[in-house]
């Protein structure tokens, strides 16, 4: 499995506080159902950490792949702006 160094991630991907509430709203509910333009922005952060085969959902589903990985890393992580 090739993955991409940390390095690569695009550094322009940031999370503004009310899309850190929001994100912890959908975990804290247990609904973890993100859309739109903040499912791409988790999604393109995390894509580089994922499997290959999650990230192209074939093997395993993204959504479910970045909820585990935030409620085992918190959203500390996360860049803000």
């Amino acid at each position: 499995m090739c993955k991409h160094p940390k390095s690569y991630r695009t550094p322009e991907i940031t999370f503004t506080p009310a899309e850190i509430n929001e994100i912890h709203e959908w975990l804290d509910s247990g609904d973890f159902a993100p859309d739109g333009i903040l499912w791409e922005k988790l999604y393109e952060y995390f894509v580089d950490e994922m499997p290959y085969g999650t990230a192209k959902a074939r093997t395993g589903d993204p959504d479910v792949w970045i909820a585990d990985k935030l409620d085992a890393d918190g959203t500390l992580s996360l860049p803000m702006r």
